[in-house]
């Protein structure tokens, strides 16, 4: 049986979908409700790029610190 999203329930679990971080029925609902409104494609559309820049925002930490090595080793 598959679930059917209203704009608003669609619109509050994308930020979610778009780091990947859905239940698959969750997923597959809004995937779903995604190819007949195009108002909610399109607000996917503008987190998508946020979203993958995330991992790119924090710098490079390099190496750990001998003390924190041994602390974890």
């Amino acid at each position: 049986m598959s679930v059917i999203l209203d704009c608003q329930t669609a619109r509050e679990l994308l930020p979610a979908s778009v780091l990947d971080a859905l239940e698959v029925d969750e997923e597959l609902a809004l995937l779903e409700h995604l190819r007949g409104c195009a108002a909610c494609r399109e607000e996917a559309a503008t987190l998508r790029p946020a979203a993958n820049s995330i991992g790119l925002a924090a710098p490079d930490a390099g190496p750990p610190s001998p003390q924190v090595r041994a602390q974890v080793m």
